[in-house]
C-alpha cells in the first residue's frame, strides 16, 4: 500500500536558488522527481535557467543507501541546455539527498563546512538542489539568521508552489517592488504564512523557530510517525507546530532545539538547511 501511494504521489521538487549568499556565476543543479520507492528521474539544468551550454549527464552511483551522486559534464559544444535520467535500483529507496558533481573538476565546496560536520549532508543536498548558496567568499556561515523574507522564498521553492506574480502587497512594509513580495504574497493567499499586525509581515526580521516551524506544519505532510513528544513545553503559541513538526520527524531528539524548545530562538542557515532537506528526503505531500 505504501508504495502504491508513493507511486502515485510522484512528488516533484522544483529547486531555484535563494537570492541573499552567491557563489560564483550560473552553475548546474538537479531537479527531482521521485516515481516509485525505487525510482526518480533526475533532470540537471542551469541555476539562472538562461546559460545555453550543454549538460550530458555522463554517470551516477549511490555512496550511500541515502545518497545519490549524479555526474555530468558541458564541454560538448552541441546539445541541450539540460539533461535528465531515469534512475532505478531495487536495493535503494526514494527520496534521497542528491549530489549533482562535474566529472572532471568534482563538486563545489564551502570552506566551513566539511564532511566531518554532522550537517554537511543537508546543506549539500539542498545546495546542490539549488536552494541555497554560499557566500562571495567561498564560506556557508552556517550560524547567520535568516530573515523571514528569505524563508518565504527558501520555503516556496522547496514546495515547488507556482509563483502568483500578480498579487498585490498586503502588507505596509513589502512594497510592491520589494525583491520577496511575490514569494510572500504567494504564501499568504494560502495561509502558510502571516504577518505581525496592523499591515506589518517584518520582511527583515529574523525569523525564530516558532514561526519556522509553524510554517513547516501548515505546507508539508510526510508519512513519517514518531514517538510522541516525552518532556511537558512552556506555554507558547506555537507549540501544537511544534508536536506536529516532531510527530512529522523533522524534528528528532539528537537537534539541539528537540529539548528544550526554544521557540524564541533565532532560526539560523544551518538549521533552515537541515529541516527542509528533511522534508526533501522524506516522502511528503504539500498542502494546496
Amino acid at each position: 500500500m505504501k508504495i502504491f501511494m508513493r507511486s502515485l504521489i510522484g512528488i516533484m521538487v522544483i529547486v531555484m536558488v535563494w537570492v541573499m549568499p552567491v557563489m560564483g556565476a550560473s552553475r548546474v543543479i538537479s531537479e527531482v522527481d521521485v516515481l516509485s520507492d525505487n525510482s526518480a528521474n533526475i533532470k540537471l539544468i542551469w541555476s539562472d535557467q538562461v546559460n545555453v551550454t550543454p549538460i550530458t549527464i555522463t554517470t551516477w552511483r549511490f555512496t550511500d543507501s541515502r545518497t545519490l551522486e549524479v555526474y555530468y559534464n558541458h564541454e560538448s559544444k552541441e546539445g541541450q541546455n539540460w539533461d535528465e535520467r531515469l534512475i532505478s535500483h531495487p536495493s535503494y529507496t526514494f527520496p534521497m539527498k542528491v549530489y549533482v558533481i562535474h566529472e572532471e573538476t568534482g563538486q563545489l565546496k564551502m570552506a566551513d563546512i566539511t564532511s566531518g560536520n554532522k550537517s554537511y549532508g543537508a546543506i549539500m543536498n539542498l545546495y546542490h538542489r539549488g536552494i541555497i548558496n554560499g557566500y562571495p567568499d567561498g564560506n556557508f556561515k552556517p550560524q547567520n539568521p535568516v530573515t523571514r523574507a528569505e524563508f518565504s522564498k527558501m520555503l516556496l521553492m522547496t514546495a515547488g508552489y507556482d509563483i502568483d506574480t500578480t498579487l498585490p502587497s498586503n502588507f505596509r512594509d513589502v512594497s510592491q517592488d520589494h525583491w520577496a513580495r511575490s514569494f510572500v504574497m504567494t504564501l499568504a493567499a494560502r495561509s502558510i504564512i502571516e504577518g505581525k499586525g496592523n499591515q506589518i509581515f517584518d520582511p527583515q526580521g529574523h525569523i525564530t523557530m516558532g514561526q519556522m516551524l509553524t510554517i513547516l506544519s501548515r505546507t508539508f505532510r510526510t508519512y513519517e510517525t514518531n514517538n510522541p513528544y516525552p518532556y511537558s513545553l512552556s506555554n507558547h503559541w506555537s507549540n501544537a507546530y511544534f508536536l506536529d513538526v516532531v510527530n512529522q520527524g523533522l524534528i528528532q531528539p539528537s537537534d539541539i532545539y528537540y529539548y528544550p524548545y526554544s521557540a524564541e530562538r533565532k532560526a539560523t542557515r544551518e538549521d533552515c538547511a537541515v529541516l527542509l532537506s528533511r522534508v526533501l528526503e522524506q516522502l511528503h505531500d504539500v498542502t494546496n
